[in-house]
């Protein structure tokens, strides 16, 4: 039974099994709650930076870039949105540059295969011969466009974690279903 649930690990008692599921619990919500921190961190940032942007510049910009495939409307629509997403990036930048926050070739190989190793399912066993994988990562990092997705993701990971560690966060025990209505009332509010 236990290597049905995990096929790569030796398990063989029942204390081993609830350990390893108590481990992935406590890690899952360990995430869930950075996760929060760093929205709850997100929106302090955003919502008390006040940027004025040239809207009518935007709308213009923004038809030029979409080459006449959209209408006025849609593009007055996508202005608030490409507003915040400019005024995220500004802000971003500067506090990755006052936290010497920097990503290097070696964490977007380690995204990449983070990457690979969720789409296999995340039950291989990664002590073996990984020359495939590697292999599989450099492709990876020629496609351009999983290159910048993947900097823009690293690059906000790594900024988070320093910012997280700059602000004081107060524990508060809450139970599973509690966490799960913040957690649902954070994506309702996206």
């Amino acid at each position: 039974f236990f290597k049905k649930v995990y096929p790569t690990k030796e398990i063989k008692t029942e204390a081993e099994f609830k350990a390893d599921i108590k481990k992935e619990l406590e890690n899952y919500f360990a995430q869930q709650a950075s996760g929060q921190i760093h929205d709850q961190i997100f929106h302090e940032l955003t919502d008390h930076t006040k940027l004025e942007f040239p809207s009518e510049f935007l709308k213009r910009w923004l038809t030029v870039q979409n080459q006449g495939k959209k209408t006025a409307e849609e593009i007055e629509k996508e202005v608030p949105q490409f507003e915040n997403q400019l005024q995220w990036s500004i802000i971003s930048n500067k506090l990755s540059q006052e936290n010497d926050v920097k990503v290097e070739p070696e964490d977007l190989k380690d995204f990449a295969r983070q990457q690979l190793y969720g789409y296999l399912g995340g039950q291989m066993d990664l002590s073996g011969d990984t020359t495939w994988m590697d292999d599989y990562v450099n492709k990876m990092m020629q496609d351009k466009k999983f290159v910048e997705q993947s900097y823009g993701q690293v690059m906000a990971s790594k900024l988070f974690q320093k910012l997280e560690g700059q602000v004081s966060a107060k524990d508060e025990k809450i139970s599973e279903e509690d966490f799960a209505k913040k957690l649902q009332e954070h994506h309702h509010h996206h």
